[in-house]
């Protein structure tokens, strides 16, 4: 509680000046996931990889299709591909 009490105004700061944030360790977990043979970006298309974050949102399929231009169909189709490539069985 007290390091996320110190880092919270450090990245309000970082957010609000127009930067980013991420901390150390979400830098050493991405360099470590990079380094995985099996990581994301090494099994998905990188259609399936711009959908991700949104699938990971939880946004459903309609909001994606409009965000990024395609059917329905063409994102329930690139849903499913990526739970499968990730032995994921439910979204949130």
């Amino acid at each position: 509680a007290g390091d996320t009490l110190t880092r919270l105004p450090v990245a309000i700061g970082a957010l609000a000046g127009g930067g980013g944030y991420c901390p150390h360790e979400v830098r050493e977990a991405t360099r470590h996931f990079r380094a995985d043979p099996d990581a994301y970006f090494k099994i998905l298309s990188p259609r399936e990889q711009e959908l991700l974050p949104a699938i990971g949102r939880g946004q459903s399929d309609e909001e994606i299709a409009v965000l990024v231009g395609l059917s329905v169909h063409t994102v329930a189709s690139h849903r499913h591909h990526i739970m499968r490539k990730l032995g994921l069985h439910s979204t949130p």
